[in-house]
């Protein structure tokens, strides 16, 4: 499942990003069996209240309904009581569950298309309803999100902000009477569709009628202006003597708190402490790829494997001397770097298509420098659905 975008990052940037909101209709072609992505990960989820939440009218069903906690041949576990699960989804309650992009690699491989556009770490969580209950009441997210819906209808009221971009710990439950009365946007989106919203813009979801509907909330996560403020406090401000004299030997106008402001603000300016900063980041994040046992250690016919979508396994382009992949960087040959180009410029590719390609190019052993990239983890496929 691929999203079109519709625009390039900078258009995004310039236009929408920490702006307003953006509507991608018919985005993506809807899977064809997408409830099996639920399905699936409610038989791997361990099913504690991070993870997984049973909500109605905005509030939540006691956990101890849902779950039960057994001791399996002396390991302490939890299931779902599927009939306690069955009876609250049939009586309007929501299914959410959080984090499905640990469970799901379809739903890690959309975020991962998220996390390439938006040029942020992104994560999602999951909206299921079969009744016309609304999961949520009006609130505001602490994150960009792009809403994917995947089957089925949801109305969306979006209001403008009363507090801008809100910090993590900035929740909106407390300042509900703030709230706008007037949407700025009253849409139903549809299977297929997308729709992003900056954090802090408020907004109601609903299903449409009683039908069943899942959408998928991808938040995007980027570092803030504060992070980055943070990071050089502790990083940087230790090796300049101006942050490392004590309070009590400053007196007021003798120019010492200014010097240290000063100094502040040039190594925030200087493009080298920046770079140090995203170099950190980069270092951090991790992709959660599909296992490709099959196509390395099975003989399978060269058609089958060059039928299949591949994907670079990260959000970082090739940067000259290589490309960053799970916190390492890997340094690439010139045929290697050439099908990761082709990927990238396309979001992802079919295999046969890359392997054409670079063989064009003069490569000999297309095949084999696409299952070295696979083999390295620097490219993986995506999961049919």
């Amino acid at each position: 499942m691929l999203i079109d975008f519709r625009c390039h990052y900078d258009e995004f940037k310039r236009s929408y990003f920490e702006k307003q909101p953006l509507l991608l209709e018919g985005a993506f072609t809807p899977p064809s069996q997408p409830v099996r992505i639920i399905e699936d990960a409610l038989d791997v989820v361990d099913p504690e209240e991070t993870y997984l939440k049973v909500l109605k009218n905005a509030e939540r069903i006691d956990q101890r309904q849902l779950i039960e906690e057994y001791v399996d041949i002396g390991i302490r576990r939890r299931r779902i009581r599927k009939e306690a699960l069955y009876r609250c989804l049939a009586d309007d309650a929501s299914l959410v569950l959080n984090r499905i992009d640990l469970y799901s690699q379809a739903v890690s491989d959309i975020c991962l298309q998220v996390s390439r556009f938006a040029r942020a770490q992104a994560s999602a969580n999951a909206y299921v309803s079969f009744g016309r209950e609304p999961a949520t009441d009006i609130h505001w997210d602490r994150h960009d999100i792009f809403a994917v819906q995947m089957f089925g209808e949801k109305r969306w009221l979006v209001y403008e902000p009363t507090f801008e971009l809100p910090l993590n710990s900035q929740v909106s439950a407390e300042k509900k009477a703030q709230a706008p009365q007037t949407p700025v946007l009253d849409i139903v989106l549809k299977a297929g569709d997308v729709l992003y919203l900056p954090r802090g813009w408020w907004h109601k979801v609903a299903p449409v009628d009683d039908r069943p509907t899942f959408h998928l909330a991808v938040g995007a996560h980027t570092p803030l202006l504060l992070d980055y403020l943070v990071w050089a406090c502790g990083n940087k401000l230790p090796d300049h003597l101006a942050f490392r004299k004590s309070v009590n030997g400053i007196d007021a106008g003798d120019g010492q708190l200014e010097q240290a402001i000063a100094a502040l603000a040039d190594i925030l300016a200087n493009p080298a402490t920046l770079q140090d900063f995203r170099r950190r980041a980069q270092s951090r994040e991790r992709v959660n790829s599909h296992v490709a046992l099959a196509d390395l250690f099975l003989s399978q016919p060269a058609e089958d494997s060059r039928r299949r979508r591949v994907q670079v396994n990260s959000r970082y382009a090739f940067d000259g001397a290589g490309v960053v992949v799970n916190g390492q960087r890997h340094v690439l040959t010139t045929a290697e770097r050439m099908a990761v180009d082709f990927i990238a410029a396309r979001s992802a590719a079919l295999a046969g298509e890359v392997a054409e390609a670079i063989a064009q190019q003069g490569v000999a052993d297309a095949d084999g420098v696409l299952a070295g990239l696979l083999r390295r983890d620097i490219i993986s496929h995506l999961v049919d659905l």
